[in-house]
C-alpha cells in the first residue's frame, strides 16, 4: 500500500486498524524503523499490509532515511494498492494539515481531564499548522511545492515497483468518503479475505484530527458526587471502537443534549454502573447543563478552525494570480505524478 501524504493516508491506516489489518510502519520514520515495524507485524499478525514510503530517498534533509533500500526489499509484492486523488485538493489539505507533535504538546491533563464542579472556562489546545504562522496561509503554498516528494510520487513508485507486479488497485479519494468508505473495504475484503466490522457507521465519519478537527478528544469530564468520581467519555464512534474497555459504557449522548449536534460522530458515554445510579438522582440535571455547555464551547472553538480553513477555491485564484508558481505546480505533476 502506498502511502501518499494528505490523500487519505491516516483514514486508510484507521481503517485498516478497524479491519484488523497491522499496517502500522509510519514513512514519517526511517527506513531502518519501517522495516524492523513491518518484519515484526508481518510476522506475528494474520493480515497485515506492507507500506511503501512516499519518497525513495537514503538521505533526505540530511537525514539517514533508507527508503530507497527499503524499496529493494519489496521483492514477493502481489498486488499494489494506493488511493488517486485530485492535487489542488491535495494541496489545501497540505495547507490546512495541523503541526501535530506541537499540539500534543499543549494537551496537558487538565485539558483531557476536566473537574467539572470547579471548572470556570473552557480549554482547548491552540491550532499551530504544518507550513503557516496563525493560520493557513494560501502564500506559503511554494513550501508543500518544495516538499514535492510527500504529495507527488505516485509514478516514480509504480515504474519502481511495476517490474515485480502489474496488479495495480487504484481507488479514487472518493472512495473513501463518509457514505462510501464502509462499501470500498467490502469490496477489498471481498479480494484479500480479511473481516470488516459489521457496524458501517464507524466508517462514516472523519477519523482522524489532521486538520485540527477534534483533535483534544477523547476528554473524560468528571464531577465528584458523595465522595465518588462521576466520569462522562466525550469521544466519537471512530475513536472509542479501538477502546479496549468500550464494553463498560452506556451511550447516554441522547440523555444529554436536546439539539442536533454538529458533530454526528461526537457521543457521550458513561460506565453503565454509574448510569443506573445517577440517572434518577436530582444531580443529573447540574451535570446535564455543564456537559452541554462544554459541548457548545467546543463546537465554538471548531468553527472557529473551520473559517480560517483553506479552500480549494482560493488556492485556484493563487494560481492563477502567480504564473510562476503554477508553472511549478504543473511541472511537478508532469514529471512526478500520474
Amino acid at each position: 500500500w502506498f502511502f501518499s501524504c494528505c490523500s487519505g493516508s491516516n483514514a486508510m491506516y484507521r481503517f485498516f486498524k478497524y479491519c484488523n489489518i497491522a499496517a502500522d510502519a509510519h514513512p514519517a520514520l526511517t527506513g531502518k524503523i519501517m522495516y524492523k515495524d513491518m518484519y515484526y507485524y508481518i510476522n506475528n499478525t494474520t493480515c497485515s499490509i506492507a507500506v511503501i514510503p512516499p519518497f525513495m530517498y537514503d538521505f533526505y534533509h540530511d537525514c539517514e532515511h533508507m527508503n530507497n533500500k527499503l524499496l529493494y526489499l519489496y521483492s514477493k509484492v502481489s498486488d499494489i494498492i494506493f488511493i488517486a486523488r485530485d492535487p489542488i485538493s491535495i494541496l489545501k489539505t497540505a495547507l490546512n494539515h495541523i503541526n501535530n507533535p506541537k499540539i500534543w504538546e499543549q494537551i496537558d491533563y487538565e485539558m483531557k481531564n476536566v473537574h467539572m464542579n470547579n471548572v470556570a472556562n473552557f480549554r482547548f489546545p491552540i491550532l499551530y499548522y504544518s507550513y503557516s504562522i496563525g493560520r493557513p496561509n494560501v502564500k506559503d503554498l511554494y513550501k508543500i511545492l518544495d516538499a514535492k516528494e510527500f504529495y507527488f510520487t505516485i509514478d516514480k513508485r509504480i515504474n519502481f515497483l511495476k517490474n515485480i507486479t502489474n496488479n495495480i488497485r487504484c481507488i479514487n479519494f472518493s472512495q473513501i468518503s463518509y457514505d462510501k468508505a464502509y462499501d470500498t473495504f467490502l469490496n477489498l475484503s471481498s479480494s484479500y479475505n480479511f473481516l470488516v466490522p459489521k457496524d458501517p457507521s464507524i466508517f462514516q465519519n472523519r477519523v482522524d484530527s489532521d486538520d485540527g478537527s477534534l483533535v483534544v478528544l477523547p476528554v473524560r469530564l468528571y464531577f465528584v458526587y458523595q465522595n465518588k468520581e462521576i466520569t462522562f467519555l466525550i469521544t466519537t464512534k471512530q475513536l472509542i471502537i479501538l477502546d479496549p474497555d468500550r464494553e463498560k459504557y452506556t451511550d447516554v449522548t441522547k440523555k444529554i443534549i436536546n439539539w442536533e449536534i454538529k458533530y454526528s460522530n461526537i457521543i457521550i458515554l458513561l460506565d453503565l454502573d454509574k448510569w443506573n445510579i445517577i440517572k434518577k438522582d436530582s444531580s443529573f440535571l447540574e451535570y446535564q447543563q455543564k456537559i452541554q455547555e462544554y459541548l457548545k464551547a467546543l463546537e465554538d472553538n471548531e468553527q472557529k478552525r473551520i473559517q480560517n480553513a483553506i479552500t480549494e477555491i482560493e488556492i485556484l485564484n493563487y494560481l492563477k494570480e502567480n504564473k510562476d508558481i503554477a508553472r511549478k505546480f504543473k511541472q511537478i505533476l508532469d514529471n512526478d505524478h500520474l
